[in-house]
């Protein structure tokens, strides 16, 4: 029987792939700006890898060989790192890598199509083919689906429920011939799930048309952290507030994240947010934004997590093309 388990979970490993897009990261205004996000992925990695295992997914050889001497370097540390040479367009593979499921003790892939959050951001066929890859490198059963869904949009509590946004699920540029019915049926059949929650819409300026795990995070089966900002001003405030109060409504425990001070790029708000964490094995990495607000969040985890080390890093960086530490990594489960 198919079962999602929680992020909480012990994990087997955490997957990334490295940076390599200069066409993205040039439009960050910032010298050497693929450098910068380069040296940000190895200081995340030898983090996490003082508590799990790491792939890493380069996009060619010359790429890998590259960074050689720093794998090697690696090789010191607690766990193991483990690179693969895989073709792909981008770092987000929260949203275009394999869902990891179990099926009793087998590891099996859900492999959903993936575009781009709505053909914003071509070309993508190679982020696409990720999952099939995997699946075959890994020996891993693999079922196909037809529909667009990408990780960042659904969030699971482990115990049959899936919590996710209207404004993306049923967003007209992912699956136009489908209703908030179809795609209900689709995520139950495909995870095994009995219930979906449905909040109407995520943070200001996210270009993934408001993906769930930027505001709101399951942390146990009936506890969400949830963001909320107390400046009426903020165009965040007043649907964090409904969400806030449908969620209290269904019976769920919340706990209250700030969202960082504004950050803009361009004039735009950028989905700075300390719910887009990893869970790794015996810890958390979250977020910073080098502001006031760090201190009350690291506040607001080590409350809730008290069993796990917190381990923070400075991703105000990362925020200037629109992602966070979620958004870049998958784990795999045991």
């Amino acid at each position: 029987m198919i079962y999602y388990p929680p992020e909480w979970s012990k994990q087997k490993r955490i997957w990334l792939s490295f940076p390599h897009n200069e066409d993205e990261w040039q439009q960050v205004e910032s010298d050497d700006p693929l450098i910068i996000i380069k040296n940000f992925y190895k200081e995340l990695l030898e983090k996490v890898l003082d508590y799990q295992d790491l792939d890493l997914i380069f996009a060619s050889d010359e790429a890998m060989s590259q960074n050689e001497n720093w794998i090697e370097l690696q090789s010191s540390k607690r766990f193991k790192l483990t690179c693969h040479v895989i073709e792909n367009n981008d770092i987000w593979i929260r949203d275009y890598g394999p869902f990891f499921v179990k099926n009793g003790a087998s590891t099996e892939i859900l492999d959903f199509q993936f575009n781009a959050w709505g053909e914003k951001f071509p070309p993508w066929n190679l982020d696409n083919d990720i999952p099939s890859k995997l699946a075959r490198r890994l020996s891993y059963k693999s079922t196909s689906y037809d529909s667009v869904l990408e990780g960042g949009a659904l969030e699971f509590n482990g115990e049959g429920v899936i919590m996710t946004t209207k404004q993306c699920l049923l967003n007209k540029n992912r699956n136009p011939s489908l209703n908030q019915e179809q795609i209900e049926t689709i995520l139950k059949q495909a995870f095994n799930i009995g219930k979906i929650i449905w909040l109407e819409r995520g943070l200001e300026g996210d270009h993934t048309d408001g993906h769930i795990d930027d505001f709101a995070r399951f942390i146990s089966t009936n506890k969400i952290l949830l963001c909320k900002t107390d400046d009426k001003t903020n165009p965040n405030h007043k649907h964090l507030l409904e969400s806030e109060k449908y969620l209290r409504e269904l019976g769920y425990e919340l706990d209250i994240l700030p969202l960082p001070q504004d950050m803009k790029r361009q004039g735009e708000y950028l989905p700075a947010s300390y719910a887009n964490f990893i869970f790794i094995n015996e810890a958390v990495v979250m977020p910073t934004f080098n502001c006031p607000q760090d201190k009350e969040a690291l506040e607001v985890f080590t409350r809730n997590l008290p069993d796990r080390k917190i381990v923070t890093i400075d991703s105000s960086f990362l925020i200037q093309e629109g992602g966070g530490l979620h958004c870049m990594t998958k784990q795999e489960p045991i």
